[in-house]
């Protein structure tokens, strides 16, 4: 018997890098509207809780729309390749729908990008849910993504396990009521990973394969 039954990923820094794209546009909208561009590292911390959050950082509020709409001409038009999968994300991904384990994801990340990478990569179909920002939920840290997971993977949440790579990940894990693993892969360091209390902290994805499996510490 599994330890979990189900496991719900973020996307960006967890199972896929696609920072570089993110700050590319970023940067060409900075450009668009006359600002300077912003140091990718800057933008790469500013990642993770949701385009408008992200662009508030580098626009005025006033703007923010007009932004927002060139903003996803550039994103929403990138190519699914030109987001990496981060390494062990597909053999973890596989090892864990072949031993029964129930699989989702769960991100901020604009709702088509999400569907379209995981199709990109050929993992759609061991998922049961790929749930992003789309308007109608509430995103992380609120717990709704993750809650609405577990109903389509038809898990409890003490049997369910999150994966993520911020603080919020282990805050929206938390009120969903449900364990939390962190990987530094993404926006956040290990001292602020460790900071936030989550229930496991692993430096590669391949090394959660026990963890859900086998129920090893």
């Amino acid at each position: 018997m599994t330890r979990y039954d189900g496991v719900a990923f973020d996307l960006d820094g967890t199972l896929v890098d696609a920072f570089h794209v993110i700050v590319a546009a970023v940067n060409g909208t900075l450009a668009h509207f006359g600002f300077d561009r912003a140091e990718p590292e800057l933008i790469k911390r500013k990642v993770g809780r949701g385009m408008r959050p992200l662009l508030g950082n580098f626009f005025p509020a006033d703007r923010l729309d007009e932004v927002i709409e060139y903003y996803k001409d550039r994103y929403f038009g990138t190519p699914p390749a030109e987001t990496d999968l981060l390494p062990g994300a597909a053999q973890l991904l596989t090892r864990l729908h072949e031993a029964g384990v129930k699989l989702s994801v769960v991100s901020n990340k604009p709702a088509p990008l999400g569907d379209e990478v995981m199709d990109h990569y050929g993992l759609s179909p061991m998922l049961s849910a790929v749930l992003c920002d789309d308007g109608t939920i509430p995103l992380k840290p609120s717990p709704a993504m993750i809650l609405a997971a577990m109903e389509h993977m038809g898990t409890g949440a003490k049997r369910t396990l999150y994966v993520g790579d911020m603080p919020i990940d282990v805050e929206a894990a938390r009120a969903a009521g449900c364990d939390v693993a962190v990987l530094p892969t993404g926006c956040a360091t290990e001292d602020e990973l460790r900071a936030a209390g989550p229930d496991f902290l692993r430096r590669e994805l391949i090394e959660l394969a026990p963890i859900v499996l086998e129920g090893s510490e």
